[in-house]
């Protein structure tokens, strides 16, 4: 009798183990990639774990800086930017109905509230989560989904929601860097304006003309920016100052071409053919520029006289000189740029410094 009573009990210990097996492999096969030793994502409020890029951009929406770019100028300290911070679900966080963020000290005049768009990928489908709104206050910023969406339910069938916060504010004197959270950190030095030209031409034999490309850019916020124009070459001229106008384009290596739309409130065709902003003679012109802001990149060329028949051989230094500067009211002292065409007349290549 004691034996039997052990054989059933060993019998017994074996039909639990086998269904408690058996519960596990059903659990995994309805459930997939959630069996034994799946990490589950984390479900979080806390928008600091999901932040995968920021881009700053000035008032014309110029970028100053990217986060995924190799590198980038600091930023400014007392310059009004646009900010645009991304953020993104992962394996490893999922996003909750409400979220925070604590933006980067140094930062004032915020926007106080705004809205923004979810989109997140099911299947190969892209849906949007419309409407969500968020708000700043003490420099934390709040997310609140909008639950009402008839594709609020797809975030949590996928872990790829992605959303893209813009606001504006102003860096605070004193701060060196914005701590935007998983190493993304942007630089920030002391907001003192300057503003820097340089200038590259070429001379076309068939027109008997040097064409002029000039590049300004600004560094902080400047204001009546002043560029002038000399052609101390005594072969260099502007014969018909009625119709010399400037037109937009070109690229100078180091400031690449203009990155903004507008000049003020003008697009870029009109500001060039409003003569009101700049004055000409027969030995150059002086362009007023109303505003440029903090990374402002404005390129623009122009064509001159070239006196080519009075030249000794294919040009001197004193016949082919042209020198250009820029100052502003917030930076004084001009900054120069001079262009020889020095033995270059017939052909196109150009020796250029600057000072």
């Amino acid at each position: 009798m004691e034996r039997i009573i052990r054989n059933v009990t060993k019998k017994g210990r074996r039909s639990v183990f086998s269904i408690f097996m058996a519960l596990i492999m059903v659990l995994s096969i309805i459930s997939p990639g959630q069996g034994m030793g799946t990490v589950h994502a984390e479900d979080s409020g806390d928008l600091s774990n999901f932040v995968v890029s920021v881009k700053i951009s000035n008032t014309h929406n110029a970028v100053v800086y990217d986060s995924d770019a190799e590198s980038n100028d600091p930023a400014k300290t007392g310059v009004k930017y646009n900010f645009t911070a991304e953020f993104q679900e992962s394996p490893d966080y999922q996003i909750l109905d409400e979220l925070e963020y604590v933006l980067p000290a140094g930062l004032s005049d915020l926007t106080p509230s705004g809205s923004i768009d979810i989109t997140v990928t099911r299947l190969g489908e892209v849906y949007v989560v419309h409407d969500n709104t968020f708000e700043i206050i003490d420099g934390i910023l709040y997310i609140h989904i909008n639950t009402t969406d008839e594709n609020y339910s797809r975030l949590g069938e996928a872990e790829n929601a992605n959303l893209k916060v813009s606001f504006s504010g102003t860096i605070d004197e004193g701060t060196k860097e914005l701590d935007w959270g998983k190493d993304i950190v942007t630089n920030v030095n002391p907001g003192e304006p300057s503003v820097t030209i340089e200038k590259s031409g070429t001379y076309d034999s068939s027109t008997g003309k040097a064409k002029y490309t000039v590049a300004v850019k600004s560094v902080g916020d400047n204001y009546n920016v002043e560029v002038r124009d000399t052609l101390l070459g005594s072969a260099l001229s502007i014969e018909d100052q009625d119709s010399f106008h400037l037109d937009n384009g070109g690229y100078i290596e180091g400031y690449g071409s203009t990155n903004i739309l507008k000049i003020g409130d003008e697009d870029l065709y009109s500001f060039y053919n409003n003569k009101d902003h700049y004055e000409v003679s027969e030995d150059g012109f002086t362009l007023t520029i109303p505003e440029m802001r903090d990374g402002d990149v404005i390129v623009f060329e122009y064509y001159v006289n070239v006196d080519a028949e009075g030249m000794e051989g294919a040009g001197t230094e004193d016949e082919t000189e042209n020198e250009i500067s820029v100052k502003s009211d917030n930076d004084t002292t001009p900054v120069t740029a001079s262009c020889s065409l020095e033995g270059k007349v017939k052909f196109a290549p150009l020796s250029k410094d600057a000072s």
